[in-house]
């Protein structure tokens, strides 16, 4: 009897131990030191959001400069995520881990050029972030859609071209964050060619004429990958597919929660996908 006692006593201090070790390991510390030139509203708040299960980013925390034009803030974090800073003039979209110590730097009035981020971990995926953004800044214009078809799929082969240089310049260590971000790029690409007929049709003037089965490429993107729902560009796509097919393929001139309701069942086989979407289209 006494052995048993005994035994259990060891194993529940194990179990306490094992509890206490993966506390220690896994809730570990972000700290982020943001220097900002050029801040023309000094007084107001910056607000710094974190990108839920929904991909809503919420907000978590709400900061003010420090003298010189100074943030820092230390966040307790047990896995990786999205996070977005949010100011008058700007916003900065990070990708923070545990242990990372972070320290960037920026000019307000050129922020897209100055960009500076060091530190021992995370720079590597907030400068991919960084040229994720420069280039949607750069390619996704008017210019773009105004193109004719044959240039306008060299443009999205040079795009695609300078996103993939990009994340592989990074040499990332983070695969889960290179996963998302690979497939990320894809529905980026996708999205401009969903779009690009209305646009073209839009900024000329002119309806583009395509063929019948023009929209038959989404089939190349339909994947119902669970790790999908947690990528904004992967929801962003859908969604425009979705509202796309129900009205202006179907020709309908009324909104009508219905015919979503019908697309999204079409397209999607599992339950998860087609809730997810009926929720967040508000159907």
């Amino acid at each position: 009897m006494k052995k048993i006692i005994l035994l259990i006593s060891v194993l529940i201090m194990t179990i306490s131990c094992v509890e206490e070790t993966a506390k220690k390991k896994y809730i570990t510390r972000i700290h982020t030191e943001i220097n900002i030139e050029n801040i023309k509203h000094p007084e107001a708040n910056v607000f710094l959001q974190r990108r839920g299960d929904n991909i809503d980013m919420n907000n978590i925390d709400t900061l003010s400069f420090e003298e010189g034009s100074n943030l820092t803030f230390n966040l307790q974090d047990s896995v990786p995520n999205y996070y977005r800073l949010i100011h008058h003039d700007f916003y900065l979209d990070l990708y923070l881990s545990p242990r990372d110590s972070l320290s960037i730097h920026f000019d307000n009035n050129e922020m897209m050029t100055s960009l500076k981020f060091k530190g021992e971990r995370g720079k590597q995926q907030n400068r991919y972030l960084a040229a994720k953004r420069f280039f949607m800044n750069k390619y996704i214009t008017d210019s773009l859609f105004m193109q004719e078809p044959a240039i306008f799929n060299k443009s999205l082969l040079k795009i695609r071209k300078e996103y993939m240089f990009a994340l592989n310049e990074a040499n990332l260590q983070e695969q889960d964050f290179r996963k998302i971000e690979r497939r990320a790029i894809d529905y980026i690409l996708a999205k401009l060619e969903l779009i690009y007929p209305s646009n073209y049709e839009k900024l000329r003037g002119a309806p583009l004429l395509i063929s019948k089965d023009y929209y038959d490429f989404v089939a190349n993107y339909h994947s119902e990958d669970p790790i999908l729902l947690g990528i904004p560009e992967y929801i962003d796509f859908y969604s425009s597919y979705l509202i796309l097919k129900a009205f202006t393929l179907n020709e309908n001139t009324t909104y009508s929660k219905e015919e979503i309701d019908v697309e999204i069942n079409k397209t999607f086989k599992s339950e998860e996908f087609r809730k997810y979407f009926k929720n967040f289209l508000k159907l």
